[in-house]
């Protein structure tokens, strides 16, 4: 049995005499009596109640301020008391399976960025893979054309010097000129590869300018090869040098016979 106040059986009349709803109309309750809850009094509560009666207030007045203060507890509809601790726990529940839910999703793309970390690691090791075999096959292909350029035998270049007795050229020998007597020899592309003469004496700015041998360095642009091929340039035997001095020789001996020469005619014209 429900025990309340005056105001409470005057306000349950008024109900009583308000039309029930739809939802209500068939279970033979008020329209206002699924808005209220009953709770059970643990104390006396003036206005309302004394302890250990069961009466029906609002479901805010009860949440907000009965539960919480511990001076009711609810009470069902079969006047059975109920554990406050329910909503906590439902209430808890309800944030335990947010809390899963959210953790589910965190490790799922936690996984997820593992895996795309993961992909991206294989690709950069696959294409490093590559690079590096890339690397290896031109670093041998190389390797074989500057063994090939060190095995060749060395390049010969006759020029004129500037007397018979130096060894100083008329002119010289450039880089161009050996790679042009390389490529007659079948050694065509020169691309990746750096050229030039070891300083040493007879080589003035970057050519040759003297008789002798001499290194002609072809290294790899990419990697620590290189290799050596000799280069001689001897004296011309017609070199100016040697012109000059026929000249010089000659012009003596021309001048004697024509003196000889005129000698004879002075004599024939004599007798």
């Amino acid at each position: 049995m429900l025990l309340g106040t005056s105001s409470q059986l005057l306000g349950t009349a008024r109900a009583a005499a308000r039309p029930a709803c739809a939802a209500c109309r068939g279970a033979g309750q008020q329209r206002s009596a699924h808005k209220l809850v009953q709770v059970k009094l643990l104390e006396d509560l003036p206005g309302r109640g004394v302890k250990g009666s069961t009466i029906i207030v609002s479901p805010g007045f009860a949440r907000n301020t009965l539960i919480p203060k511990r001076k009711a507890l609810y009470v069902n509809r079969h006047g059975e008391v109920v554990s406050p601790l329910r909503d906590i726990l439902r209430q808890n529940a309800e944030k335990l399976l947010l809390l899963n839910d959210g953790l589910r999703r965190e490790e799922e793309q936690r996984k997820d960025r593992e895996a795309k970390a993961a992909l991206e690691q294989m690709s950069r090791v696959a294409t490093s893979a590559r690079r590096t075999d890339q690397q290896a096959a031109l670093r041998e292909a190389e390797k074989t054309r500057l063994a090939r350029l060190a095995r060749t035998p060395a390049v010969l270049f006759s020029r004129l010097t500037i007397s018979p007795t130096s060894s100083d050229l008329f002119g010289s020998v450039s880089t161009g000129d050996v790679l042009s007597e390389l490529r007659e020899r079948g050694f065509q592309d020169f691309s990746h590869l750096r050229t030039a003469f070891r300083e040493e004496e007879g080589i003035v700015n970057g050519r040759i300018k003297a008789t002798g041998t001499f290194d002609f360095v072809i290294s790899s642009r990419n990697f620590d090869e290189e290799a050596v091929v000799k280069v001689t340039v001897a004296k011309d035997e017609g070199s100016l040098g040697m012109k000059l001095a026929a000249g010089a020789t000659k012009e003596p001996q021309v001048a004697e016979e024509t003196k000889v020469v005129e000698a004879e005619i002075k004599a024939e014209e004599k007798q």
